[in-house]
């Protein structure tokens, strides 16, 4: 509603499941990939495919915090999506797709379905670029 380009949702369980500090998550926005719609930032475990990038992210005592951030293209059967950044094309996109289509439980839906599954809106790729 502001016009900021990315929203980070920290559902009220997420701040003790990070997988970076909340000091390093500006340092992650500025590296967010141009074409991110979702990245997940709570799921470390499970990598989700290739690396993109890897970067230090220094805490406001100096302390360093290892970064990096993977696309998410690969099925991980996982739930848990408890801290995620959006951006504004998110929005447009999922909205749309949700007024055409519907959705199913959040997690799942997202994380195995529209962050890997091609649509027919996206032909051979998936419909959201996830990281």
């Amino acid at each position: 509603d502001r016009g900021s380009p990315h929203a980070i949702i920290v559902e009220t369980d997420g701040i003790e499941q990070t997988d970076v500090p909340l000091s390093s998550f500006g340092d992650i926005v500025a590296h967010a990939p141009a074409d991110m719609d979702v990245m997940i930032m709570n799921l470390g475990e499970h990598r989700g495919g290739p690396l993109l990038e890897s970067f230090v992210s220094l805490g406001p005592g100096g302390e360093a915090s290892n970064v990096n951030i993977y696309r998410w293209v690969e099925n991980q059967e996982v739930a848990g999506l408890c801290v995620y950044m959006v951006s504004q094309q998110f929005t447009q996109k999922i909205f749309s797709y949700i007024a055409k289509h519907g959705a199913d439980m959040v997690d799942a839906w997202l994380l195995d379905r529209m962050c890997i599954n091609p649509t027919e809106e996206s032909g051979d790729k998936p419909y959201l670029n996830c990281y």
